[in-house]
């Protein structure tokens, strides 16, 4: 699906499972890629701490998977969810300059993940669930997602799920559609050959003040490669809220002309409740 813009909507992949009950989890484990980057979580909880995973590469040639444990996420009583959500990253943003050309690597968001989930009551048989026809997929609340322009987070749109509860609710199962599975070349495949990006630490702005121009700038006090963490956001239904971002001051205002035709913007479009974290 894509937006207004030609961008491509990022997309939520579920997958509800069950193990055998009764028997106690020795390991579980997740290998998971994508064509985009992608954020994957057990039942709500996030799985490992990387960012931007899979990372830059050269997606016709290579693509990188990452491994992570996840026995700690799992539920019990045998109901889980896993879902994973993929945006257009470095596979499909735009990285041009000049032209805004997008899609360099493909124009169809795609996952790839396998769970191997084994026992500790010595049976070697192993639960194992891959990216097949049973997954749904469906639009989520950020709305756009690009490396050079920013995200757009629509509170308006209806939310996807992230608990089976939730996946199982009338207004899930309307907005979910089937996936559509694609051959795909495994001898791609590789192993991360660099460290991956995670958080490193929180950095709180030095000062906050009122340009000219009647604009918020928020200073950090330094040039830094992150996000901003939102604690708290309310606002009327409809009201929109938006985060420029930038290196520079030019003149007292948010030095953008160095950024050519990149929109470094984020933007929260309000529905009247409170956005926390």
């Amino acid at each position: 699906m894509k937006n207004d813009d030609g961008s491509l909507r990022p997309l939520h992949f579920s997958r509800s499972f069950e193990l055998p009950r009764a028997r106690s989890v020795r390991k579980a484990r997740l290998y998971v890629t994508a064509q985009g980057c992608y954020h994957a979580s057990i039942n709500g909880q996030s799985v490992g701490d990387q960012c931007m995973a899979p990372g830059w590469q050269s997606y016709k040639y290579r693509m990188h998977y990452q491994v992570y444990d996840f026995e700690a996420l799992l539920e019990t009583n045998g109901a889980n969810l896993i879902t994973v959500d993929v945006a257009p990253g470095w596979f499909a943003s735009v990285l041009a300059w000049v032209d805004g050309r997008r899609c360099l690597f493909g124009d169809e968001l795609g996952l790839l993940a396998q769970l191997h989930v084994s026992f500790k009551d010595g049976d070697a048989k192993t639960f194992v669930l891959g990216t097949d026809g049973q997954w749904q997929c469906q639009c989520s609340r950020i709305t756009s997602s690009e490396i050079y322009n920013g995200e757009v987070y629509d509170m308006t749109f209806e939310s996807a799920p992230v608990t089976r509860g939730e996946a199982q609710s009338t207004n899930s199962r309307t907005n979910s559609q089937a996936v559509k599975v694609v051959s795909f070349d495994f001898a791609k495949l590789v192993s991360p050959n660099a460290p991956p990006v995670r958080v490193t630490e929180a950095v709180r702005p030095v000062s906050i003040f009122e340009s000219a121009s009647g604009k918020t700038i928020i200073d950090f006090g330094q040039n830094l490669f992150g996000w901003l963490q939102i604690f708290e956001l309310r606002k009327r239904a409809g009201h929109v809220v938006r985060f420029r971002h930038a290196e520079v001051m030019e003149n007292g205002e948010l030095g953008v002309r160095p950024l050519r035709h990149a929109k470094a913007t984020d933007t929260i479009i309000c529905n009247g409740e409170t956005l926390t974290n």
